[in-house]
């Protein structure tokens, strides 16, 4: 079964004039793009928050420097109004010939989501993240007018004018604990958790829940043909010292999709890749045998 690579788009690059403040740095986001373009990821992410460049404008740019890398756009529910991001995301997806995809944050915590002046009260806050997600995918497929009277969003007689290239776009919910993976079983294509402990071992590699700017990486739901499966991925911060072993581990239990952070864009990370695939693409039975080192 094919295993989806996702990279980081870090652009966390600071200047000398601009101190600990992130620059948009379109140089390096050129350069950080065609690299995971050319290492062979599927996509990369693009992170979010108060700190760093808007990711939508930084997705934009990413996909005109490139020909076929997916961007999975991490995005703040509640921040503007849903069928605004719906046409935004829509308008993108389409001039990036249909490589979208969004990692919708829920359950983000009640000060990092008012450093954005969203004041909805903690409580309150996933029910609110989840009528947004359900009216921006309304928004998405609408063949007919709109019409809304919720909790949170009213809208009268919105008018789809501009659908995703494939009538969809992929969401991924990115968030922990029992009300997430509800949220994420009923409303996504992908659920995005903290790796499992026991994958988290001294030697090999570190696993660990990228919380940081949107990237709280990942067990996976899937979504195929109106049925759910479930499968597991994991978010592996790739050192010099980590074994190729740990990511086929990660496959052979299962992972759909492996985030790699932290790693250097060198010929190592690409080996790695194509190991993977190799993995990946084995019949049962017959996996590629690769050796300790990378």
């Amino acid at each position: 079964m094919p295993v989806e690579l996702i990279g980081v788009l870090s652009i966390q690059d600071h200047s000398a004039a601009g101190g600990d403040r992130p620059r948009a740095q379109p140089d390096a986001v050129r350069r950080l793009a065609h690299a995971h373009e050319d290492a062979g990821f599927d996509r990369v992410l693009v992170p979010t928050g108060p700190s760093v460049p808007d990711s939508h404008q930084v997705a934009a740019y990413a996909a005109l420097q490139t020909e076929r890398l997916g961007l999975l756009i991490a995005h703040q529910p509640g921040l503007t109004q849903p069928t605004v991001a719906a046409r935004a995301l829509s308008t993108l997806d389409r001039f990036s010939d249909g490589r979208v995809a969004v990692l919708a944050l829920v359950g983000t915590s009640e000060h990092e989501r008012r450093r954005d002046g969203d004041f909805v009260p903690e409580q309150d806050a996933l029910a609110r993240d989840r009528e947004y997600l359900q009216l921006l995918k309304q928004a998405w497929a609408a063949h007919e007018p709109v019409d809304v009277d919720g909790r949170f969003y009213r809208v009268q007689h919105y008018v789809n004018h501009i659908s995703p290239l494939r009538h969809h776009i992929p969401l991924y919910i990115g968030g922990s604990g029992a009300d997430v993976a509800q949220l994420a079983e009923q409303e996504a294509d992908v659920h995005l958790l903290p790796a499992p402990p026991r994958h988290a071992g001294a030697g090999s590699a570190d696993t660990h829940p990228a919380v940081e700017h949107g990237h709280d990486a990942t067990g996976v739901t899937g979504v195929t043909e109106g049925h759910r499966h479930t499968a597991t991925g994991v978010t592996v911060t790739v050192t010099p010292d980590t074994n190729v072993q740990t990511l086929l581990d990660h496959v052979d239990a299962g992972a759909s999709a492996l985030v790699l952070d932290g790693y250097e864009l060198d010929q190592r990370v690409r080996d790695l890749i194509t190991q993977v695939r190799e993995h990946a693409g084995a019949g049962a039975g017959e996996r590629v045998t690769h050796g300790a080192g990378a």
